[in-house]
This record gives C-alpha cells, sequence and structure tokens, in this order.
C-alpha cells in the first residue's frame, strides 16, 4: 500500500489494484494515508477521477478541503500573532510545519500539520506571552516531561482550533540542546514572505536538520495521529518534506550540512533522513554524502539519545547532559516531582488533595505499570 500510494505521489500511478477494492480493505487504506499525512497532496493528484474507490476519494478529498479551510484560519491567526511580536520587539521564528508549507510546498495548505512552532529567546517570553494573549490565546496546562516549549490555543468559534507551540528551545530535551542553539537559528534565520512580512524562519539547513531530529524521536518514541499513536518510520509525508527541502540546496549548503552533521553526531539522523526522502522521491544528491554520513561516529550524545525507546534511557541522557548539579538535580525533580498545574491532567478532579499524595500516586502508576511490563 506505501509503495502504491509512493507511486502516486509521484504521478506515476497505476491502476487501482482489483483486490483492494473489497469493503474490508478499504478502511486499511484510508488509515495507512492517515499515518502519512498525505490526503493534500493526493487530492491534487486525483482530480482527474482516475479509478479509485470513491470511499477513499472523496475522503482524501474532503480532508483536503477542510484543510485548506484551516490553513486560511490558522494564517491569518499566525499573521496576527507575528504582527504584534513584532510591535513589542519580540524576534519570532516559524518552525517545522509551517516553515516547511511557506517555503518549499506550491500551496501551504498541502503540508497537513494542527499548529504552528515559534521560537523566541528566553529573555523575551513574557512579552510573546503578553502577545499570544492579546492575540486571545489561552495557555494550556504545561505537559510533564516539557520544559522548554508551552502550547497556547485560540477557538475561533467557527470549528477551528489553532494551536501555537511557542519554544525557548529548538529542542526540548537537554541532551539536544547543542545540536541545534537558539542563537544560532535566529543567526541564520531566513524571511518568510509568502506567510507575511514579518514571518522570518529556521533556515533551510538547521530545518532540515530538526525535521531529521524530529522524525529519529517520533520513530523511536511514537506520534500522534488524530487521537491515537501510531509507530513507525518509513512516513510519506516526512519524505515528501526531506525531498522538497534537499532540493533546494546549494553546494555550500551541502558543505554546511555535512559540517553540523560531524561536529554534531547528527549523521545518522541526517542520513535516515535523505535515505527516505531517496526510497520514495529520487531526491538529486551531490557526489557522496551519504557516504560521507554514513561514515560519521554514531555514539555521540544526540546519537545515543534519539536511539533510546524508553522514558528511562531518555531521562538518563538527559540528566547526563544537565551541567552542574543544581541543574541535575533541577532537571530530576521537574519530572519525578512535577507541579500542580502538570498533574492536573492525571488528576483532573484533584484541586483539593495535597501536591505531595499527587506525585506519590503518579510515581506508584508508573511503578505499577513497570512491574506489569516485566512480568507479563
Amino acid at each position: 500500500m506505501d509503495d502504491f500510494l509512493g507511486a502516486a505521489l509521484r504521478d506515476e500511478g497505476a491502476a487501482w489494484p482489483d483486490a483492494w477494492r473489497e469493503p474490508h480493505i478499504l478502511p486499511e487504506i484510508a488509515a495507512r494515508i492517515r499515518f502519512h499525512g498525505i490526503a493534500p497532496l493526493l487530492a491534487e493528484r486525483i482530480a482527474d477521477g482516475r479509478d479509485w474507490p470513491p470511499a477513499i476519494a472523496s475522503g482524501i478529498r474532503e480532508e483536503a478541503r477542510l484543510q485548506a479551510f484551516w490553513e486560511d484560519s490558522h494564517a491569518g491567526a499566525v499573521r496576527a500573532l507575528l504582527k504584534r511580536l513584532s510591535a513589542s520587539g519580540v524576534e519570532a521564528l516559524a518552525m517545522k510545519g509551517t516553515a516547511l508549507a511557506y517555503s518549499v510546498y506550491t500551496e501551504p495548505g498541502e503540508r497537513r500539520r494542527g499548529d504552528t512552532d515559534l521560537l523566541v529567546r528566553e529573555r523575551d517570553l513574557a512579552l510573546a506571552r503578553s502577545a499570544l494573549r492579546a492575540a486571545g490565546f489561552a495557555a494550556s496546562d504545561p505537559v510533564i516531561g516539557l520544559l522548554f516549549q508551552e502550547s497556547w490555543r485560540l477557538d475561533t468559534g467557527m470549528g477551528f482550533v489553532h494551536t501555537i507551540d511557542l519554544h525557548w528551545r529548538v529542542v526540548d530535551a537537554p541532551a539536544l540542546h547543542a545540536a541545534v542553539d537558539t542563537e544560532e537559528c535566529f543567526a541564520r534565520a531566513v524571511s518568510l514572505p509568502r506567510l507575511c512580512a514579518e514571518a522570518r524562519a529556521v533556515d533551510p539547513v538547521l530545518t532540515f536538520v530538526q525535521c531529521c531530529i524530529n522524525q529519529s524521536l517520533h520513530t523511536a518514541q511514537g506520534f500522534g495521529v488524530g487521537e491515537d499513536r501510531v509507530f513507525g518510520g518509513n512516513r510519506l509525508g516526512w519524505a515528501r518534506d526531506n525531498d522538497l527541502l534537499l532540493r533546494t540546496f546549494s553546494d555550500g549548503e551541502w558543505r554546511d550540512l555535512l559540517r553540523i552533521c560531524g561536529a554534531r553526531g547528527l549523521g545518522p539522523a541526517c542520513l535516515s533522513g535523505i535515505r527516505l526522502a531517496r526510497r520514495h522521491f529520487a531526491t538529486p544528491l551531490p557526489a557522496s554524502p551519504i557516504e560521507t554520513l554514513a561514515a560519521m561516529p554514531a555514539d555521540g550524545a544526540a546519537a545515543r539519545y534519539l536511539r533510546q525507546t524508553g522514558k528511562a534511557g531518555r531521562f538518563l541522557c538527559n540528566l547526563g547532559q544537565c551541567v552542574g548539579l543544581r541543574r541535575k538535580a533541577g532537571f530530576a525533580a521537574s519530572y519525578l516531582f512535577p507541579d500542580r498545574p502538570r498533574l492536573r491532567p492525571l488528576f483532573p478532579q484533584s484541586e483539593n488533595v495535597p501536591l505531595f499524595v499527587l506525585q506519590a500516586r503518579r510515581l506508584a502508576n508508573i511503578a505499577a505499570r513497570r512491574a506489569r511490563r516485566l512480568f507479563a
């Protein structure tokens, strides 16, 4: 199914297989399309009708239509926020999906996503939060384990909810802070005029590095598709992101990528991202980047962290990268003994319960889950 969908994205689609017209097969195919996040990309390619089953074709077109409406509404909310941030003297950079949507995709709505990630400097957090509130956004409850980002939501009252993930570190995990630095991103920032005059984004090389880091993290730890958490790295939406980005690289940007990967232990992650693009879209490459990346060491702090599939392993990697006893203690305490706002989603009816009781209940629940796995 994945190969068939990939061929459709390359405009090489063959006739729909007769064996896939059975009613019990169609939901599985629809699930693969959702997993890959490619309905908006497919919609244009099946516009001629082809011979796709009506249930699949109509579902794709409906999702693409809704995504286009959401994009129009979301862009308006983001533009208004960026204007407020600029007027407040706050520099903000679009990252990941929104940066890609308004730089390498023909139509922003083709790049399916549900939020916008914005990077600000930590010193500007108070001003950024004020701008978000003035733009109608409300802060969501903080999430256990996230220390350097927070979510803000705007309910339009017209069926769309817009989320801004506000970051003051490019990647939340301390084990990855040295891999992509906040100030480096601002120093290399590029304009994003298709979004608005005030919009700026992380540059293409660091955007690709960040995409590969996120893809490695999601492959190891899973990611959300609707209400479900799914696993797997062979995702066509990621492959298309990587392909479109890499096609924009100059010779200098390729050299820059290889330099960054070699210095920061990111060779394995970026090699995986390039191979994913090559597999599905035959992305053209200059001479020997795959061989160069494959020869890079895979035992650095970033590579070790990205290989971790368990929470305990990730915790220990992050703890090891915290410099000094005070920072180590602060990181451990934030994870083991979270504050009340972070515990609220786990224990929603417990405002009158002492905090230490909730913390103890959470640790007991974690221990019970581990015991069940050990003796299952």
